[in-house]
Order: structure tokens, then sequence, then C-alpha cells
């Protein structure tokens, strides 16, 4: 499974979230939605979707500007953040991380891009 942050063409992560809404408003709905939640049920899977899919686009974006080392906490928080949405499946819809052979923080990652893909699209049906 190669991973994108390694290429040097365009990536399908930056296609992907090309019409995600911009990072500063989707920073707002996770803070709107953690907020909500406080006195709620457990969030749903589009909140650990969307959080994750954030968490990556920043790190993306972290990595794409900066050093390794310096984008390196940006990119640890995308792989928790992934891990989270992760756990989330595995818990409500039954997924398992050995089937998917998400084995590294990356392909943690490259699994919320899929996912918010998949999303997003029925997102505009």
């Amino acid at each position: 499974m190669p991973h994108e942050e390694h290429t040097t063409e365009p990536t399908t992560a930056t296609a992907l979230y090309a019409n995600a809404p911009r990072i500063l408003a989707e920073i707002s709905w996770v803070a709107d939605q953690s907020a909500a939640r406080r006195s709620a049920s457990e969030p749903g899977r589009e909140f650990w979707l969307r959080k994750a899919a954030l968490l990556d686009r920043i790190a993306l974006a972290e990595t794409a500007t900066y050093a390794p080392e310096v984008a390196a906490k940006a990119v640890s928080v995308a792989e928790e953040g992934a891990l989270a949405l992760i756990e989330y499946d595995e818990e409500h819809r039954g997924l398992s991380r050995r089937a998917l052979e998400l084995v590294t923080g990356a392909d943690c990652r490259t699994y919320v891009r899929e996912q918010y893909g998949e999303w997003s699209r029925a997102q505009r049906l």
C-alpha cells in the first residue's frame, strides 16, 4: 500500500479533500459536536470520521510545509484520530484491522481517506 506523503505526484488525498469544508469550518464543527456530546450520548461515526479527516488534512498540510521533525506531532495526532475512528468501526461495524491490513499509522490514515471519500460521495447524492 503506497503512502501518499512519500510520493512526488499530486496525491489522491489532495483530490479527495478538494471539496471538503475549509479546515477552520471543520474545526468549528468538531468543536461544536464535542461541546454538544458532553451532555448527550456517545458521538456517532460522522463525528469520528470528520475529526479523523480534519486531523489528517492538517497533517498533510504540515508535512507539505515543514521538515519531518516539525510535522511529526501533527502526523502523530492524525494517526491517533485515525485509530479513534477505527476503534469506533471495530465496535459498531465489526471492522477487523487484520482483515483490512491496517498495520501502520499511515495505513490507518489511508483508511480514513477511503472512508471519508465514501462518506463525501454519499453526501452529494
